[in-house]
């Protein structure tokens, strides 16, 4: 049985860790309070038009323009660019994925919240919170972030008047995190591993020229995952964590059978055929998935096949994936499907690994130069 079970883990590793490469449209935005376009952008006549941005600009002007274009967009991510230089000054090519609407104001100041709290950070994106949701610093993402960036902890770069300032998901900030030189937090940001892997963020005061920000995206490294996003006012709460797998999760593993039952066994061939057709059903519970889920990841399943071949349970004995509502679809699916009627007849308990990727998102450059 041992040797029959090891061969049923490989098989399964093999049928169900496979990525998902279908896309799928942005997550549902959330609608928190009222909110109207600038009397700046309300009037421009497309919004293509709102993305031309003069050399005079704020990143107030650029969030007014992008409130007013995300009543419009609704196309997948496919920008090269968050921000590029125009002739008329800047074009806002980011593609926008908003996480609350209408998106908020920048704040006229940030020096003296940024000095009294060095964090942590957390973000609010369409995806869901990344970073704690009790982070006493918060911020609103208004650009897409690609899925698969999703699993390091947030940073952020943040522009004032007094100079920029470096915030992670992943700590408490120090004095050495701001305010600094735009270049020197551009190289303190390169040089943590802590805030090196996972999407940045950037934002500033409302009244930060766009010059400015142009600067910063142009001396970041081009692939680096950029998305642009709003500061949230102090004591902002974000929706909270699940509360956890509950009934769906058996760390302990399998309820210990009856001790007069008699143990089956399942040809491996048989019941990897079986497997290799939940892919399809796993692949669409990642493609509904909202939130850090999205991003995909690794479970355990734990199954015990009955004589007659149903599901007689499963659950989830391990894994990074901790959302429910995914977990949930992806047992719902396992528990449906009909397995191989065991023979000997009895019952057979099996270990599946799954794997979960999302389809890969275009990772726009942070800027572009006229002509790329």
């Amino acid at each position: 049985m041992q040797r029959l079970l090891a061969l049923i883990r490989c098989f399964a590793c093999l049928a169900l860790g496979c990525a998902s490469q279908s896309g799928t449209a942005p997550p549902a935005r959330s609608t928190p309070g009222d909110g109207s376009a600038s009397p700046a952008t309300a009037g421009a006549s497309t919004p293509d038009a709102l993305r031309e941005l003069g050399p005079d600009a704020t990143f107030a002007d650029l969030v007014r323009a992008a409130r007013v274009i995300s009543e419009h967009d609704t196309d997948e991510p496919s920008a090269r660019c968050v921000l590029s230089a125009a002739a008329s000054g800047y074009r806002f090519t980011a593609d926008l994925m908003t996480a609350l609407d209408p998106i908020p104001d920048p704040p006229a100041e940030l020096d003296a919240a940024l000095q009294a709290n060095p964090g942590p950070l957390a973000v609010l994106s369409a995806w869901g919170v990344l970073g704690s949701a009790d982070a006493p610093l918060a911020l609103s993402a208004f650009t897409a972030t690609p899925p698969q960036r999703l699993r390091a902890p947030p940073s952020a770069l943040l522009l004032t008047e007094s100079g920029a300032y470096l915030r992670s998901g992943a700590g408490r900030s120090n004095e050495d995190d701001g305010p600094l030189p735009p270049e020197g937090a551009l190289a303190r940001l390169e040089a943590d591993p802590a805030l090196a892997s996972g999407p940045l963020f950037v934002s500033a005061e409302a009244a930060v020229p766009l010059t400015a920000i142009a600067a910063l995206l142009q001396a970041l490294p081009v692939k680096r995952a950029v998305a642009l996003a709003v500061v949230l006012p102090a004591g902002t709460r974000l929706p909270a964590p699940s509360a956890g797998l509950g009934a769906l999760a058996c760390e302990a593993g399998l309820p210990e059978p009856d001790a007069e039952r008699a143990e089956g066994a399942i040809d491996a061939g048989a019941l990897s055929a079986v497997l290799r057709g939940l892919v399809p059903s796993a692949e669409r519970c990642l493609q509904s998935a909202r939130g850090p889920g999205r991003a995909g990841g690794t479970l355990t399943l734990a199954l015990r096949i009955a004589a007659d071949g149903s599901a007689e349970h499963a659950c989830v004995v391990g894994g990074e994936l901790r959302d429910p509502v995914l977990v949930g679809c992806v047992l719902e699916g396992v528990r449906a499907a009909r397995y191989p009627t065991p023979s000997p007849a009895g019952f057979v308990d099996v270990h599946a690994p799954l794997r979960l990727e999302p389809a890969s998102w275009p990772e726009p450059q942070p800027y572009c130069r006229a002509g790329q």
